[in-house]
Parts: C-alpha cells; structure tokens; sequence
C-alpha cells in the first residue's frame, strides 16, 4: 500500500510503466476493470455486506439470464463514480489502444515537458503537433502548433508505423533530430535541438530586498529547492507563492514545514478507525525571518497543510489572498488482483489543533480578490501587498 496525497494521481514514476499510468488518467479516458475484479469483490462482502450482496446478486442475474451484451466493465466504472468521491477510482496498466499508450508516453515524458510540445497521431498516421510552448526548445527550433511531422532523421512515420517512431521525438539534453514538417501545404525541413533537463517545481527571485519564491507543486525536491532558494537569495523577509499550486506530496507538506519550525503536527484519521500522529522534524530551522504566503482558491492539498501547519506554529507568517480549495482528505492505492490498482480516500486530515478543513479551505489572514489570470503580471495585487506588508 502506498499513500497518494495528490488532486487525482499518484507519483509519477520515471519508466514507461509510470508515463502509461499517468498519461491514460491525464487524458481523462476512463478507466478498465477487468472480469477478474469482479470475481474479487466475493471476498469482500464482509466491507459492505447487503450493498454487495445486491450488487452481486444482480450482476449473476444479468449474466444467466440477461443481456448477454451487458457491460461489466462500465458497471463497474459506474458503481464507484457513484460512490460520490470523485478521488476513488480504478487504473489499470494494460492499455488496450498502442497509439494511445505511446502518444501518453511520449507527451508525459521529460523531453516534452522541458521541450515545451506534445503529439497526437494524424490522419493515417503522421505525428500532429498539438502544443507547442512558447519560448521553450520546440518553439526555438521553429516549430509550431499544427506542423505534421511526416518524417523523423529521413525515415518515413507512416512507413516506419507511428508507434515505432513516435518516441524518437525524446531524447538526451542538447541531442539534435532532423524532423521534416508539413505547414499548410508547406514542405520545411527542422533540426530540433532537444531539451530534456528536469523541470524545477520551485523558482525564486529578489523582489527588492524580499525573496519571492514560487512553488508550483509539493514534489521529491520541493523543499531542497526551497532551502537553496534562502541560501542563495539569503534576505531576512520571504513570500512564498503558493496560488493554483495544486499539492502533491504529502510528506513534502511536513518537510517543507521543517525548514521554518521546531513544532507542529498532522493527524491521519482513518475515518475514525485509526489515527496516525505526524510530528515535524526538528532538523534546524533554516530561515526565521518574516514571511508571507499567497494563497488562492486553487492552493489545494498538501499545500494547503504546509499553509495550516505555518499558520498555527510560525510567529511571523501572514496568509494573503483568497480562501483556498478545501481538500483536507488523503488517498492510498492497493493493487487488485488483476494488476489494476483502486486509488481511494483513506481518511481526513487534521493539521495541529485546528478542525479539518476539507471542503471549506483555510482563510487568508488578509484577504485580497484577484482574478487568476493576473497572478504574475503588472497588476497582481495579491503580490504587492505582499511585498507591502515586508516593507
């Protein structure tokens, strides 16, 4: 069993296994249960017993004697989508469609994302284009939304079959592909010089004499980079921007926290079965100067407990901005018997002495409403009274 502390999702892991994983629920295709599952709930009656009874029941009727057409697959889909808990729900790793599985893999994988593009399979089967990033590898080399690649390193994608080629589109930092490119009727002929290096979830900068750090999600490295930011930048006065950061990991939540605090705690409630005390790592403070964190309506999750955790335990903190999401619950996944995996909400979390905030968020201690849309640009206000309270 292992914990997921993430909007939908768990890590990604860093093999074709992971990128399958991800890409299939990222792109929202549903997921497969196979009859295999089915079989398996018998032995859990005990769970929910006159629900599965029915459920059973039903299902061995449907199966004498019904539609012998009945889908299985999507009863199964249906049945815990109407559960009500939009964080429970079925993967499986078998992908049944190679092009999906390949174009997933490809779009997820570190050249793109560092590269700025994402494919899709065309027509008979070129590689589209989809995306292209602005300012980033793809775009440099003079790529744009909408090119076809008919060919890559003077091989034919149609001849060679997409999902045998596609993947020459990743490769090693600063490797050089020759892709040749339909533009609207336009035959080009463009060397695409690969980006591959690891995206940091973290980016800092002087404000003045304030450090502005941004952290865009709570991943392995998060608070690593958070230190390095202090240590480079090494002011006495901090923001740290946590607006449409959407979580992540949870233990990055307590990691993170323990670059700011000698006390603190969160509470797993396994819905009242079980509870498990987590306490903060006094592993020395490494910033105790004045901070303020952003937040808005999308600051969800583990970035939502590393908020709580500074609000309750830190002296010298101030929230600004709107009310966040509101998801103070945690998942875990277990492998089912088919090799497909139930991701589910295993319980509440309590951060210090404060209730749980699940589906009412945490305020700001000053609230500033602002529209998403001008975070970063001349006319965040939420950034400037931050910078103003630092003064």
């Amino acid at each position: 069993m292992r914990e997921v502390f993430l909007l939908r999702g768990g890590k990604m892991n860093k093999n074709i296994t992971g990128y399958i994983l991800t890409g299939l629920f990222a792109m929202g295709t549903g997921a497969l249960v196979s009859w295999a599952y089915f079989n398996s709930v018998d032995a859990e009656k005990e769970k929910f017993p006159g629900d599965m009874a029915l459920y059973n029941e039903c299902r061995e009727i449907i199966s004498e004697k019904g539609d012998p057409e009945f889908d299985n697959i999507e009863a199964m889909n249906g049945w815990l989508e109407a559960g009500g808990d939009k964080y429970t729900y079925y993967y499986n790793e078998k992908g049944e469609d190679p092009v999906l599985v390949m174009t997933n893999y490809v779009n997820m994988s570190g050249t793109a994302k560092a590269s700025g593009f994402q494919v899709a399979y065309f027509d008979k089967g070129d590689i589209l284009l989809t995306a292209v990033e602005e300012g980033l590898a793809a775009d440099r080399a003079g790529l744009k939304k909408g090119d076809i690649i008919t060919a890559i390193n003077g091989v034919s994608v149609i001849e060679e079959g997409y999902t045998n080629i596609v993947s020459k589109m990743m490769g090693k930092q600063d490797s050089t592909v020759t892709l040749d490119v339909e533009r609207n009727g336009e035959k080009l002929t463009i060397d695409f010089v690969r980006d591959n290096e690891y995206i940091r979830e973290v980016k800092w900068e002087l404000k003045g004499d304030v450090m502005y750090v941004l952290v865009e999600s709570m991943a392995d490295f998060t608070d690593s980079y958070v230190a390095k930011a202090i240590d480079e930048l090494n002011t006495e006065k901090l923001i740290i921007d946590l607006r449409d950061n959407p979580g992540g990991d949870g233990d990055t939540a307590m990691s993170l926290g323990g670059l700011f605090l000698t006390e603190g705690y969160v509470v797993k409630d396994n819905f009242g079965r079980s509870t498990q005390r987590i306490d903060i790592a006094d592993d020395g403070v490494v910033f105790d100067g004045e901070i303020v964190i952003l937040i808005n309506e999308k600051t969800a999750s583990a970035s939502e407990v590393f908020t709580a955790l500074m609000m309750q335990y830190h002296d010298k903190v101030t929230v600004v901005g709107t009310t966040s999401f509101g998801k103070g619950i945690y998942q875990q996944s277990e492998e089912l018997s088919d090799g497909g995996i139930l991701n589910y909400t295993a319980g509440y979390y309590y951060v210090g002495e404060w209730d749980n905030f699940h589906g009412k968020g945490i305020n700001p201690d000053i609230e500033v409403k602002m529209e998403r849309e001008l975070i970063g640009t001349e006319d965040d206000i939420q950034l400037k009274k931050a910078l103003e309270l630092l003064k």
